[in-house]
């Protein structure tokens, strides 16, 4: 039996400060066919990197107190 790549699901983390923006950024990408984490900040980050593999991260840039 063999699996395309596309019957595998991309695993994407989203970072950033905005708890609004994170909930939006998950819906329109799990919508899109992605599996999706949300980090609040890079605490919450670091520990899923540690914890999880991902495809691909995306991540803000300038969060207060903190750079992406």
């Amino acid at each position: 039996y063999e699996r395309s790549m596309m019957d595998f699901k991309r695993e994407i983390l989203v970072i950033d400060d905005d708890r609004d923006v994170l909930r939006v950024l998950q819906m329109a990408l799990e919508q899109s066919g992605y599996k999706v984490l949300i980090a609040c900040g890079t605490g919450e980050a670091q520990e899923m990197l540690r914890l999880f593999q991902f495809d691909l991260v995306l991540c803000d840039l300038t969060m207060p107190l903190e750079s992406g």
